[in-house]
This record gives structure tokens, sequence and C-alpha cells, in this order.
């Protein structure tokens, strides 16, 4: 992922970790640590951003070292990653895909519906199921347990699936503040 050397089909996509069998696009290092930099200066500060961060400074530390003169480091993106950021560019505020899905696995934030996009969480949550994706490290066993059976899931059934793992782990609560929560638990029980 942060090989700068490797050839691109070599490489994962520094979006989702999923790291072989996909269409991949280049994007400069530059791009996403520009993305990276407006999201702690809106006040993000969370694992994810703090996990790719790291991965951008290896990346441009091999580059440094075995990169070629004149050029720019690059990294590699699925063609889904691709799209979901650049039809998200003139946003503020860019969230990367695994954003929206670790902060939806922790919180089934129903909000901003358009930001979790079943299509799009149910094909993270199949990348994730690989034991080769770095970014599973970020998640509890219990969270990738409930990533393959979303995975396992129709996409229709995705929110329905998280749900379900939103009330068994927290507690089965009788009340939620949230009207939204309320409803999409009830419809998935």
């Amino acid at each position: 992922m942060m090989d700068c050397s490797l050839p691109d089909k070599e490489r994962g996509c520094i979006f989702c970790g999923l790291s072989a069998g996909f269409s991949r696009r280049c994007v400069f290092l530059a791009d996403v640590h520009a993305i990276l930099a407006a999201q702690r200066s809106e006040g993000f500060d969370e694992p994810v951003n703090r996990w790719m961060q790291n991965i951008l400074d290896a990346a441009r530390m091999r580059f440094a070292r075995v990169g070629k003169a004149g050029t720019e480091a690059t990294l590699v993106s699925c063609m889904c990653c691709y799209h979901w950021i650049a039809r998200r560019q003139e946003h503020t505020v860019v969230r990367f895909p695994l954003q929206n899905l670790y902060w939806y696995t922790k919180s089934l934030d129903l909000r901003s519906r358009r930001n979790y996009d079943a299509r799009v969480m149910h094909r993270m949550a199949g990348t994730l199921t690989h034991s080769t994706n770095y970014y599973r490290a970020l998640f509890s066993p219990e969270e990738l347990e409930f990533l393959r059976e979303a995975a396992a899931a129709q996409i229709a059934d995705f929110h329905a699936v998280a749900a379900r793992h939103f009330v068994a782990h927290n507690a089965d609560p009788l009340f939620l503040l949230d009207e939204l929560v309320t409803e999409a638990v009830r419809r998935s029980i």
C-alpha cells in the first residue's frame, strides 16, 4: 500500500485496504495528505484519520529513498473509493468511505443517510473480511463479526444487520435518544 516503488497492481487501495482483483486509479500522496489536513483543521482526530496519516508518512519516507527525481509520490485507489472521494471534493471536509463505515459501526448514525450508502458500506464490509486487509485492526472482533455478517447479507439488508448489531452490543436498550435509530432498530427486529 505504501511502497511507491512497487507496481500499482501489487499495491492496495489507500482508502479501503482492498489488495487484489480491482480496477485501480493513481492518486497523489499530496492530495490525500491535503484531505487529512483539512479534516484535522476541522477537528477530526479519530483512528481512521491517524491510521491513514501513518501510512502517508511511511509512503513519503519510502518515496524519499526510492522515488525518481522530478516525480510525485502516488498511491493507489480502487475505483469505488476514488469516485466516492471525487464526488465529495466540493465539501469543506471530505470523509473517506472507511471513516463512514467506522463511525456507522460505532454509532448507527442515520442523520445523514446519504453518507451511509448501503452499496458502498456493503462493499467495504466485504473488503474488511479479508485477513490481509490492513485496516481490520481498527475494528474489534465483535465489529469484524458484524462486518462478516453484513457482507454475507443482501445489500438491501445491510442497515437492518447494522441495527441488530448496534442493539446487541449496547445492552439491548429500551430507549434510544434518536428517533431514526429507534425506527431502524424496530424495523430490524
